[in-house]
């Protein structure tokens, strides 16, 4: 689910998280780690619904003081995705086809990094940078038809590593 671009590229699993808010995902002893804290699905999930939660406290208004992971886990029941536009992913494509780099590379809401040496290779390794509203519309493009099959199922890919982190316990 998580990798250390530094430590694994080499290695890398076919899509993973390699930075939340713009803060990278370190590799330390055999274990990953966000901020000094083990990063764990649990653990990842707890701090995007905290920040879906800051995105919505303004519009919630908060009148029964809720904490933020409760505001976060209402964005997530009620569907208020919009909420997590507050919030910035960073995804590592790993041997990826050349034409699902492309989808990303042509939609403007991405900023991609690619390994130099692969920028006409297919396939190729690059990391999509975008906010986690974005990566929830990607997640609905597995079942879009305007995209090709091979980019529907890397689009599935990113569906099956979110899902985890953005689980209601509703």
């Amino acid at each position: 689910m998580f990798a250390d671009l530094r430590a694994e590229l080499a290695t890398l699993p076919p899509v993973s998280i390699v930075a939340v808010g713009g803060l990278p995902i370190t590799l330390e002893d055999g274990s990953h780690w966000l901020l000094g804290v083990p990063a764990t699905a649990e653990s990842v999930a707890e701090q995007l619904k905290r920040g879906l939660g800051l995105g919505a406290v303004l519009t919630h208004r908060n009148p029964k003081n809720k904490s933020l992971v409760e505001l976060g886990e209402l964005c997530l029941r009620e569907g208020h995705l919009w909420t997590a536009h507050v919030l910035s992913l960073t995804v590592a494509f790993a041997r990826c086809p050349l034409a699902v780099r492309n989808a990303f590379a042509f939609d403007r809401r991405f900023h991609l990094s690619w390994v130099e040496r692969e920028v006409r290779d297919d396939p190729c390794t690059f990391t999509a940078t975008a906010s986690l509203r974005e990566w929830y519309r990607v997640m609905g493009y597995a079942q879009e038809p305007s995209f090709r099959d091979e980019e529907r199922a890397w689009f599935a890919k990113v569906g099956t590593l979110l899902a985890p982190l953005l689980v209601s316990k509703a």
